[in-house]
């Protein structure tokens, strides 16, 4: 279990270093280096207690628009209130989008073991409903040190390629 959660965070990091020296080393010109600005989206944090809908929003389009493969660390969602249940479904019909799609598989690694009962059953419908495209790794950080929560969608192309940290 370790071995492969640690392939998939390799995974993860080696292709958005990849992604990143190849942006920098072929971007050399000014209209292009433009064009790569043009790429990165900034959500600002919000007030405590509330909810970025834009960035979920916008996050849960970029899942249904995938090509190949996701990979998603995190913490999962809370489901403490009608709110974030409507963003946790939002998310989930957004991964389940893309799951049936002709080569899109998802690999989501849950980064907090204690969470919320209904965003492990969420993703246990997942699991139910595509095996062999959707995978769930729950690691067991039992240390406290922190994970980071990082998304990679299609990370083997270049015009499509998205990294959420």
């Amino acid at each position: 279990m370790e071995q492969i959660v640690g392939a998939v965070l390799g995974a993860i990091l080696g292709a958005f270093l990849a992604w990143l020296v190849a942006r920098i080393e072929v971007k050399e010109k000014n209209s292009e280096l433009k064009k790569l600005k043009d790429r990165f989206v900034f959500f600002p944090s919000t007030r405590l207690g509330q909810y970025n809908l834009d960035f979920y929003e916008y996050f849960e389009n970029r899942i249904k628009s995938a090509n190949s493969n996701i990979y998603i660390t995190g913490q999962g969602l809370d489901i403490s209130d009608p709110t974030e249940e409507r963003i946790a479904r939002g998310l989930i019909d957004a991964m389940r989008a893309a799951l049936r799609k002709d080569g899109v598989r998802i690999v989501r690694i849950q980064t907090l073991k204690d969470t919320h009962p209904k965003w492990i059953e969420l993703h246990a419908e997942l699991l139910r409903e595509f095996p062999g495209k959707f995978e769930f790794y729950l690691v067991r950080n039992d240390d406290g040190s922190p994970v980071s929560s990082v998304c990679v969608i299609d990370p083997d192309s270049m015009d499509t390629n998205i990294v959420e940290m």
